[in-house]
């Protein structure tokens, strides 16, 4: 049914299907089955609940749903989805309620990527009120949802210079993104937050110098370089992205060096790289 679901949204033949709307808000909610709710739910998306007393009824039903503790965690997952699909304004305290530590993350995370789907800052000034109290996880699905325009990274900017986010949550690859903007504004500002200060690069530097004098480990390193590094950079042409500069060029560096710029790698951005140029 999932590929029915998405042969719909490619041939946006939704009108066809439209008489089946009752039976599959009633198969959502009524099967035991959370294979079948699934399904049913990504043909109701594809296809668009229609307004009206059926979708009125059924948006009241989900948002109960969403809400009621004693309900299995993925049946109240999928009526924080069901939602989704209406009007969101009705149910954003409900949305709120729900992201808080009691509640599982997938919960948290549902409720957090539906109240996102509200225009403007709402979700994000609620997210930067209470962010101290939220989890890892929700906080890095939270940070997503920053990034999405530039109002949010305006005030996530203006969080992080008040000390109310640290820079370490937003993660190197959205780093990358948020100082490749095209809003000069924005851009310099991430640049200034995300780079480390001298202060901190001696420190970081100090705590590893113990590792230039241990022996290396060609396999290992090649497995740290694809995870982390090669998103932005190849070696000698081959992996990786050419989004920054070859790898292969800096085999006559010193060790001191190359730990360096691996630990501060916004120390400095090569001629020809830079994004903003």
């Amino acid at each position: 049914m999932e590929g029915l679901a998405q042969g719909i949204k490619d041939r946006n033949a939704r009108t066809g299907f439209n008489e089946d709307q009752p039976l599959l808000v009633a198969n959502f909610f009524k099967t035991p089955s959370a294979q079948m709710r699934t399904a049913s739910l990504h043909l109701l998306q594809a296809m668009g609940l229609r307004d009206g007393e059926l979708k009125n009824e059924a948006m009241s039903k989900a948002a109960a749903m969403a809400g009621d503790e004693s309900l299995p965690e993925e049946k109240r997952v999928a009526a924080i989805r069901f939602i989704s699909m209406g009007n969101l304004a009705p149910y954003t305290d409900l949305l709120e309620t729900l992201i808080t530590p009691r509640e599982k993350s997938s919960l948290q995370i549902a409720s957090l990527q539906t109240l996102s789907a509200i225009p403007g800052t709402t979700a994000t000034q609620y997210l930067l009120r209470y962010w101290t109290s939220l989890t890892p996880e929700v906080q890095d699905e939270a940070m997503n949802t920053f990034l999405e325009d530039t109002a949010r990274i305006s005030m996530l900017w203006d969080a992080m210079e008040k000390g109310k986010v640290l820079p370490a949550s937003v993660g190197w690859q959205r780093s990358v993104s948020l100082m490749a903007q095209d809003n000069l504004r924005l851009r310099e500002k991430a640049r200034r937050l995300l780079t480390k200060s001298d202060e901190d690069r001696v420190k970081v530097n100090k705590e590893y110098q113990q590792v230039l004098s241990m022996d290396g480990a060609a396999g290992k390193g090649k497995e740290v370089y694809v995870k982390n590094c090669s998103s932005c950079h190849q070696v000698r042409g081959t992996l990786g992205f050419s989004f920054g500069p070859d790898l292969g060029t800096i085999h006559n560096w010193s060790a001191d060096a190359i730990m360096a710029n691996i630990l501060a790698p916004n120390l400095s951005i090569s001629s020809g790289y830079d994004p903003g140029t």
